[in-house]
């Protein structure tokens, strides 16, 4: 095999390295997921009403790593995971008002977001000098390629990463997989004890132990933590990419409490913390009669608002006066009799009555408003009265009849002349208190049945 060929096969076997090392990722810890070269936890559940916002100061929640990673890396906020917000966390702290809402203002939450006014809302991801720009997205861990994605003019400008996993000379990475023969960024001397070159790590040095994901873990929820390189090539060092606090809509639809949010100790999140409602402010009552002063609670602010409705026109307010069309508090017109009234003072005639005024004591705009018929009977002379009532000028009107069939079948006492006798219907005894008779059978004692001197018969002593 000549000069030429040997440096094609070796060329062949280092190009099958490359490709085959390049499908190498990084291991995760139990219950994490590997994505785009890095390990990720799962998102906590979702409540779907919480709206993805930020602090009032837009400044993402970062820890510090105890790494190699530098400020510029933690600006950039890397990573792409958002863990949404959880309702009520036990672990709540440090305190943030929503949205800038003062106690006794609040506005809904559940308008559109706008970008641009510098307030981030909704899903955006920023809003104004919060969000990122080129070059925000720069890192200083090798291993970790920063890309801008979005735009600050839809706010939604981020950075991205991606973890390098090719054997690649001289870009400063030596992923895991890649040794010194395939990627000269690569340790030749990994494994000696001594930290030299570009290793970040030794494996099995007390001073300069590799990390694990485990060592990784620096308690924060607010930063993805992962592991680039290779502790078999010293240059395995953690990542720490810090995440934005999710935030949450805690506004309650109450104006009397404050939707205070806190940050969450084991979510990358905000929790609510509703305050106890206070007392409304404000009192409705005018000097007004004629306004309506029932308060109405507002919907933005924690007091009540007073519509003072206008009365309606005919309302009582005070001292025989009533509520006008004009909502003014005056003495009423008069009405004439047979208009329609609701208290005696609103008519001509002084007394309303079925909702009609009239100048009698019962009004009326037809006989069914007037009382019903009575009758009444001389039981000594079966002699019957009759009184009814006629609906005249809008008035009942009393009227009195002779109604001797008003005494039909009331029993007339004669003794101790006779038996007693019973009106009758067809026709009444001409004189009961004579206690008329037909024969002496229908007298009493020594009473007999003799004509008396107006020729009538009647009971009488001989």
């Amino acid at each position: 095999m000549n000069h030429l060929e040997k440096r094609w096969l070796l060329a062949f076997v280092a190009l099958l390295a490359v490709n085959l090392l390049a499908g190498c990722k990084a291991t995760c810890r139990q219950g994490q997921y590997l994505s785009d070269g890095l390990c990720h936890s799962p998102a906590p559940t979702v409540d779907a009403g919480a709206a993805e916002q930020t602090t009032g100061d837009g400044d993402s929640d970062t820890a510090s790593t105890g790494t190699r990673m530098q400020a510029a890396s933690a600006e950039a906020g890397v990573g792409t995971q958002r863990p949404t917000a959880q309702p009520k966390d036990a672990g709540a702290q440090e305190s943030k008002h929503d949205s800038g809402a003062s106690a006794d203002t609040k506005g809904s939450s559940k308008s559109a977001p706008v970008c641009g006014n510098g307030i981030r809302e909704g899903s955006e991801i920023c809003d104004g000098a919060d969000c990122k720009t080129a070059a925000d997205c720069t890192s200083d861990n090798a291993c970790i390629v920063l890309k801008l994605e979005g735009s600050a003019k839809t706010c939604d400008a981020e950075c991205t990463s991606t973890k390098i996993d090719a054997c690649k000379s001289g870009d400063g990475c030596c992923p895991d997989g890649c040794d010194h023969g395939t990627d000269d960024d690569c340790s030749p001397s990994c494994g000696d004890g001594v930290l030299t070159g570009k290793e970040t790590c030794e494996p099995g040095s007390s001073q300069h132990p590799c990390p694990t994901l485990e060592s990784c873990d620096d308690g924060d929820p607010c930063t993805e933590d992962s592991v680039t390189g290779s502790a078999r090539q010293c240059s395995a060092e953690c990542v720490n990419a810090p995440l934005t606090r999710k935030r949450v809509d805690c506004d309650d639809q109450d104006p009397c409490t404050d939707d205070e949010e806190v940050k969450s100790t084991t979510a990358c999140t905000y929790v609510c913390m509703n305050s106890e409602p206070r007392k409304p402010t404000g009192s409705c009552v005018d000097s007004d009669p004629c306004t309506d002063d029932t308060p109405i609670m507002s919907k933005t602010a924690c007091k009540y608002d007073c519509p003072h409705a206008p009365m309606k026109a005919g309302t009582p307010c005070g001292n025989g006066r009533m509520c006008s069309e004009a909502g003014r508090c005056e003495a009423p017109a008069l009405s004439a009799d047979g208009a329609s009234c609701r208290q005696s003072n609103e008519c001509a005639g002084g007394h309303c009555s079925n909702g009609i005024c009239c100048s009698g004591t019962t009004c009326c705009s037809s006989v069914t408003d007037c009382p019903a018929a009575t009758g009444t009977c001389a039981e000594s002379t079966c002699q019957g009265k009759k009184t009814r009532y006629e609906c005249q000028q809008h008035a009942c009107v009393q009227v009195q009849e002779d109604d001797d069939s008003e005494c039909a079948g009331r029993v007339v006492s004669c003794s101790p002349k006779r038996k007693d006798i019973r009106c009758t219907e067809e026709k009444v005894q001409p004189d009961a208190s004579k206690c008329p008779c037909s024969s002496s059978d229908d007298c009493l004692g020594n009473y007999t049945c003799t004509y008396d001197k107006d020729l009538v018969l009647t009971c009488s002593i001989p």
